[in-house]
């Protein structure tokens, strides 16, 4: 459930552009995360497809990147 308040703040580690879109390797204080949770990035909803115990990746498709300021 979204809350609306921001209960941590990440830092981007790594972002690589490929022709299906943005991945996005972010630093963060949760360590209890899990692949096809979703997380607000930023005002947008996201899927984590990897984590590590102080770190989450994300896929941004294309259309996202040309609705957002993830661009």
């Amino acid at each position: 459930m979204f809350t609306g308040l921001v209960s941590a703040i990440g830092e981007v580690e790594r972002a690589d552009l490929n022709d299906e879109g943005l991945e996005l390797v972010i630093r963060s204080p949760f360590t209890d995360l899990q692949s096809g949770e979703s997380i607000a990035v930023d005002g947008a909803c996201l899927t984590v497809i990897g984590h590590a115990p102080k770190s989450f990746r994300v896929h941004i498709i294309r259309t996202s990147l040309d609705r957002t300021a993830f661009a």
